[in-house]
């Protein structure tokens, strides 16, 4: 990996406490054990972080630290923009969208500046969905993704989703060809009239993800290196080979070098999703939202991270033998009224290794489970007889080295 050249920041040593009693007033390195100290990161490769103290460098593995903290990262929903996510889930906001032949070309919000790569690294873009109605219509769409891309046409108060053939892009990115799934036709299209683009692009091989590298304009990279050069101009280039540069080391907020140890599976896309219902509409499961679209909370407790997974739900997560332990809390979210009794059963390369019912009233339950040199996770949510009503949520849900 590429290394991490000295950043200029103020060194002051302090003993490490809990990363909770202090909050982040300068530069702080996180541990995930909870230790807090503030002071100077001197480099980074792909396994080793080095630190400034008062009284010398210190050597850190990128598999014991939680972050590096700059500033307060901006609230969701505070950047406005263009969302554009790419395969390996990093995010931008855009002012502008253009796909040019093959690449696409975003401009960011704010800063202006330009970043163009191959549009075949795209997951989707989509122009606003601060709409919750529009933004629960654009995730079902993207929930339900099949081999085709999709076309989404905003018709006002709703979405629709048009299945078929993206081409390339005119000279002047205003212009794409699109081939229909149902009438085989291929015509030319406004980009001013493409609402959203999910696109169903080839499989490829990603690097290791570094860290998460979480900027004050609100995009975000999953990086495979970091450089920096006169300690403030920073380059990072994402694992499907994005390159973003900042020519201030504080239009960084938050380098979180947990994403390369710990992967929360709402950040993942499962290689298989098995959703059936006895009431003959299955309940989609949900990321980081309950299935009422509100805060994931079981006993008044709100959960950031999670999964929200109704009755007769199966969700398979490809590990590749490169995580160590699965962790979740397990329980029924708080917007359940009536009664909710499902099964709850984890499997690691097809073999169970937790079976658990969980119904209403219970309290969570805590999971820790060995994953070691399992290449896939399986987890099944069942229900005896009907299905309707029945679900759990798993927060926290992630899978660490």
């Amino acid at each position: 990996m590429r290394i991490i050249h000295a950043i200029a920041a103020a060194a002051i040593f302090a003993s490490p406490v809990s990363a909770k009693d202090l909050p982040p007033k300068e530069p702080t390195l996180k541990t995930l054990d909870g230790q807090s100290m503030p002071g100077q990161l001197v480099s980074v490769d792909g396994t080793k972080l080095v630190f400034k103290t008062a009284t010398g460098n210190v050597t850190y593995e990128l598999t014991k630290l939680h972050s590096f903290d700059i500033s307060e990262p901006p609230k969701a929903g505070d950047v406005k923009g263009i969302e554009v996510e790419l395969l390996d889930g990093s995010q931008f906001k855009c002012s502008d969208f253009r796909i040019r032949g093959k690449n696409a070309v975003l401009t960011l919000v704010k800063t202006g500046q330009t970043v163009e790569f191959p549009a075949n690294t795209i997951l989707y873009m989509v122009r606003d969905i601060s709409d919750p109605k529009l933004a629960q219509a654009f995730r079902d769409i993207l929930a339900r993704r099949g081999k085709r891309d999709i076309w989404i046409v905003n018709k006002g108060e709703s979405l629709d989703g048009l299945a078929g053939s993206f081409g390339d892009g005119d000279s002047d990115g205003k212009n794409i060809s699109f081939e229909s799934e149902a009438t085989a036709e291929r015509i030319n299209i406004q980009m001013t009239r493409v609402y959203g683009m999910i696109f169903n692009p080839p499989a490829m091989a990603v690097a290791q993800t570094v860290c998460k590298v979480v900027d004050t304009q609100g995009n975000v990279v999953y990086a495979k290196a970091i450089t920096i050069a006169e300690g403030q101009k920073v380059t990072v280039e994402s694992v499907t080979g994005v390159k973003v540069e900042y020519t201030k080391l504080d239009a960084i907020a938050q380098f979180d070098f947990s994403a390369g140890s710990m992967l929360f599976l709402s950040n993942a896309d499962p290689i298989k999703v098995e959703q059936s219902s006895t009431e003959g509409i299955p309940e989609p499961y949900r990321r980081d939202r309950n299935l009422d679209n509100s805060d994931l909370k079981i006993n008044g407790t709100k959960y950031p991270r999670g999964l929200a997974l109704h009755s007769r739900t199966v969700l398979t997560y490809k590990l590749d033998g490169k995580y160590k332990v699965f962790q979740a809390i397990a329980g029924v979210d708080d917007c359940v009224e009536g009664d909710s009794k499902v099964t709850l059963t984890i499997e690691a390369d097809f073999k169970p290794v937790l079976r658990e019912v969980v119904k209403k009233g219970d309290q969570p339950k805590q999971l820790n489970l060995s994953m070691l040199n399992v290449k896939e996770l399986r987890i099944t949510v069942d229900s005896d007889f009907l299905d309707l009503g029945n679900q759990i949520n798993l927060v926290d849900a992630k899978v660490m080295k």
